[in-house]
């Protein structure tokens, strides 16, 4: 009897062991089948990451190949500071390919570059602003028109005797006035670049009644000579109609990024003549946006007056060539 009940005992024990094993490879199992359902899923992101990966890589190529193709200078549109630094080597390297080409930057000296803006709502038209920090350009409303004028001193007669000008922009780094708001409808605005016709004075004052030989909406030098049409618009004899240089649509607001103005193949050839013989004289350039009806679209640029770095500046990418072979 008693070995019965021993024997009983360790049956029930056996069975005991025995379930307990099944137990734990049915939790096992459980376990591994979890494991499998997560890596299965991390698979299937992984394949999917990669398959974006091969989709980015692919658009990346043929940014390159555009970027190859295109202006370099022109696809630096609307670059931030840090994608300009990052990406720089690479224009001026493919800027003028398979030529031997060289590169003119004015300086950012305060007293080399001379701007103001002028506007035309009837509390400004009288109003010299050439001693702002910025320069603003575009529409607020039916009665406030503004525009830029601006000239780079360094660009005299001579600059490129001798030389043949393969490409020109003008830079202006965006900014935000802490008492101005800029409106969202001024995203997407071009801006077009102008030559001017006649003699302007930037002036001193930042708001009120200019002084004697200052810029404004009215004057191109107050007391001394006025546009022929307020806002230097006559295009006979305050600005030359051809459009030199243009932004292309600003893409963004206040986001501290330079803006170039490209010259377009006529502006080059306007460019190379007031450089290589001064046939045409520098007076400067005008800047407009093609629709100044639109309320709410002022766009701001650091000026003249703003901290060295932030100043504008103009590039020109040339050749070295005889001068019976430039192009007049």
């Amino acid at each position: 009897m008693k070995r019965r009940n021993i024997l009983i005992i360790l049956i029930i024990g056996a069975l005991g062991l025995f379930w307990d094993d099944i137990a734990t490879r049915v939790s096992r199992l459980e376990n591994y089948v979890r494991g499998y359902a997560f890596f299965g899923q991390r698979i299937t992101n992984l394949e999917e990451e990669i398959n974006r990966t091969t989709v980015l890589e692919k658009q990346m190529l043929e940014v390159e190949n555009e970027l190859k193709r295109i202006s370099p200078l022109s696809a630096k549109l609307n670059l931030t500071t840090n994608r300009l630094n990052i990406i720089e080597d690479f224009m001026m390297k493919t800027a003028l390919e398979g030529k031997v080409g060289r590169v003119f930057r004015t300086t950012q000296v305060s007293d080399q570059i001379s701007d103001s803006s002028i506007g035309s709502n009837p509390s400004h038209r009288n109003g010299n602003w050439g001693g702002h920090t910025f320069v603003w350009v575009g529409g607020a409303d039916a009665d406030y028109t503004a525009r830029i004028l601006i000239k780079f001193e360094e660009l005299t007669p001579m600059l490129m005797k001798g030389k043949k000008i393969e490409a020109a922009v003008i830079y202006l780094k965006q900014t935000q006035p802490d008492d101005l708001v800029e409106d969202d409808q001024a995203l997407n605005e071009t801006i077009n670049v102008f030559r001017v016709r006649k003699k302007w004075n930037q002036g001193t004052h930042i708001r009120g009644q200019a002084d004697q030989g200052e810029v404004t909406w009215v004057s191109a030098r107050t007391g001394q000579e006025q546009w022929a049409v307020p806002g230097a618009s006559d295009e006979k004899e305050d600005f030359d109609p051809l459009i030199l240089a243009t932004s292309g649509p600003v893409l963004t607001g206040n986001a501290q990024e330079w803006v170039p103005l490209t010259f377009t193949s006529a502006g080059l050839i306007q460019l190379q003549d007031m450089l290589s013989h001064g046939s045409v004289k520098n007076q400067g350039f005008i800047l407009r946006n093609p629709d100044e009806n639109q309320p709410n679209a002022f766009l701001f640029f650091h000026s003249s007056e703003s901290s060295p770095q932030n100043r504008p500046y103009i590039e020109i990418y040339y050749t070295e060539e005889p001068t019976d072979q430039l192009k007049k």
